[in-house]
């Protein structure tokens, strides 16, 4: 709770191919945290990744400030896009989770055949593979990957190793951010993760992460 007993906000976004109600286990978790979780849900096959950050700067005008936000793959640039357009004194602190900031060679390799390309989806396309949001240090800034090696990305690409199952961890490496952690878990297994909400509140609280973290091998 903040000083006028009011819970901090927190805005929860997903990645490609979800809906907000996926993310409501992380969201609980985090309002057991003394946060107020609200889930926001875009297009991300319909609408281009300039498109969804918009409306999230205008989901987020409306709740109480300071804003914290915690987004999942492509969640984490649809929050880039739309922190050009909110005041820096509504932001709060930001947690990513997987977000192939460097760019995906799961996606390249998908965009090289027709057949492939249309699953990206128009956010994708015309934001991951060509100018994606830039950070720019206006808040404070956590990055957890994961290196649990197993997922969809596999099947249909090759994520550079170590990495999540979908994103590498070297594609989620984001030149500027305060504090970046790595955990045995795939990119799904993020939204569900107690560790990784865990580790999300101790950021939003504090500004870093929580360690010594316990040591777990990825799997094989």
């Amino acid at each position: 709770m903040t000083g006028s007993g009011i819970a901090p906000t927190v805005v929860v976004v997903h990645g490609l191919y979800m809906n907000g109600w996926l993310l409501k286990p992380l969201a609980r978790r985090i309002e057991r945290c003394g946060f107020r979780a609200h889930l926001f849900t875009y297009h991300d096959l319909r609408w281009t990744l300039k498109r969804n950050g918009e409306l999230l700067a205008r989901f987020s005008e409306s709740l109480p400030g300071p804003l914290h936000f915690v987004a999942h793959s492509l969640g984490g640039l649809v929050v880039l896009e739309a922190l050009g357009r909110l005041p820096p004194e509504r932001l709060g602190r930001l947690v990513f989770l997987g977000t192939p900031y460097q760019g995906s060679r799961v996606a390249e390799q998908l965009a090289r055949f027709p057949l492939t390309r249309w699953l990206l989806g128009r956010s994708v396309r015309e934001g991951l593979l060509t100018a994606r949001p830039r950070w720019e240090g206006r808040a404070e800034l956590g990055v957890i990957a994961g290196n649990r090696p197993l997922g969809l990305g596999m099947i249909v690409g090759r994520p550079p190793r170590p990495h999540d199952g979908t994103v590498g961890i070297e594609e989620t490496h984001i030149p500027g951010a305060t504090d970046t952690l790595v955990l045995p878990v795939t990119h799904t297994e993020m939204l569900f993760s107690a560790q990784v909400a865990h580790q999300v509140c101790v950021f939003l609280r504090q500004g870093c992460f929580a360690r010594p973290v316990v040591a777990q091998a990825p799997a094989a």
